[in-house]
């Protein structure tokens, strides 16, 4: 599995806020009207609702406030989509289908998304920096997370060197699900 490689890049908190239960998945998919990668409902179940240091949040599923901040940067997106066209931002953005998903967003205000096109646990990640510079990945989430944290790639969103001072050694703080 690929939250394995995550877990052996950066430690889950002993405690996680908001981790579940599985058993809420159907509700929550059905809300939203997408079915999720698994791999964001493992990445839940370890890590809950928290921060990798003060830099990187991914969104947990579980939390009370996802669908919230989903929708927000979803309106936000298809907005800026609106006014400043699709050469500006390529893809459509949720719920269109296929269209960008939020599933990370980084202090700089870079969003890491999943382009829903396909199969959920195959889709592929597209990287947004704030200036609409966008790369497309084919890998998975705890993938890509775990050797951005090993500073194993270079990518749109950070270089090597931004990663070595950033996040190799980073930890994940629990928080709070208010």
């Amino acid at each position: 599995m690929a939250i394995n490689e995550l877990l052996g890049a950066v430690a889950p908190p002993t405690k996680p806020v908001k981790n579940g239960p599985p058993e809420a998945i159907p509700s929550i998919e059905a809300a939203i009207g997408l079915r999720l990668p698994r791999e964001l409902f493992e990445f839940a179940e370890f890590y809950g609702t928290g921060k990798f240091g003060t830099t990187l949040t991914v969104y947990n599923p579980f939390s009370d406030r996802y669908r919230f901040e989903i929708g927000k940067i979803c309106n936000l997106y298809r907005m800026l989509k609106k006014n400043e066209g699709d050469e500006f931002i390529p893809y459509d953005i949720y719920p269109a289908n296929p269209g960008l998903y939020p599933w990370a967003v980084d202090v700089n205000g870079h969003t890491l998304w999943w382009l829903t096109d396909g199969e959920a646990d195959k889709w592929p990640i597209v990287l947004m920096t704030v200036d609409a510079s966008f790369e497309r990945l084919d890998m998975s989430m705890s993938t890509f997370l775990a050797k951005a944290f090993r500073a194993e790639i270079d990518c749109v969103l950070w270089d090597r060197e931004w990663l070595r001072e950033n996040f190799v050694g980073i930890l994940f703080e629990a928080e709070t699900d208010s």
